[in-house]
């Protein structure tokens, strides 16, 4: 009777084992494709700044010979000669800003030219994002196990050593006591199922 009921516990081991090693030998499902999301932004770079510079002449035109002369005040016409006049003019660029201009003007020249400029500049920003998915990968965990019932709250307590493989298969060993310090070995192995 004990030659029979240890040829069946060896069957039984037998087919546990080729399942093992049938569902260890499934393909690998390939890694998920990684997340690709590109952002694309509008920034609207401020430029302010001033400028001075002096306007050189490009042409001189002279006065028409027609014009006829005639005795004037001439230290009025030097005074207002040599004295300036500051012109102000704002232009507007469509919707960015604006450009100041300020010259003065003396001796029939342009002396001093100040421009000021207040716009912003659309800039397209593009940003792009990869988020990789988890890759699986082989993990080893170690704990213990306790069990027990009503009449023997702990009747065994032991060690336990826990693989999971890429595929998300767990197989767990381990060694424990048992009632009358009887030394018990385990094994079990788990699928995940996958929920959508």
């Amino acid at each position: 009777m004990k030659v029979k009921n240890s040829f069946l516990y060896l069957i039984i081991l037998a087919l546990v084992a080729t399942i093992l090693v049938l569902r260890s030998c499934s393909p690998t499902p390939p890694p998920p494709e990684p997340i690709i999301t590109t952002t694309i932004d509008t920034l609207w770079l401020e430029q302010k700044y001033d400028t001075i510079y002096i306007p050189s002449e490009t042409k001189y035109i002279p006065a028409d010979p027609k014009i006829q002369y005639i005795d004037v005040d001439t230290t009025a016409i030097l005074k207002d000669y040599f004295a300036h006049r500051l012109y102000e003019d704002t232009i507007k660029i469509d919707t960015l800003g604006f450009v100041i201009i300020k010259d003065d003007i003396s001796q029939n020249r342009i002396v001093e030219r100040h421009t000021f400029l207040d716009y912003k500049i659309p800039t397209i920003k593009e940003t792009t994002i990869i988020d990789r998915p988890y890759k699986p990968k082989n993990q080893l965990y170690i704990g213990f196990d306790i069990m027990g019932n009503k009449i023997e709250p702990v009747n065994y307590f032991g060690p336990s050593l826990t693989f999971k493989n890429k595929k998300d298969h767990l197989y767990d060993v381990g060694v424990g006591l048992g009632p009358n310090n009887i030394v018990n070995y385990k094994f079990g192995t788990k699928w995940i199922i996958r929920i959508k």
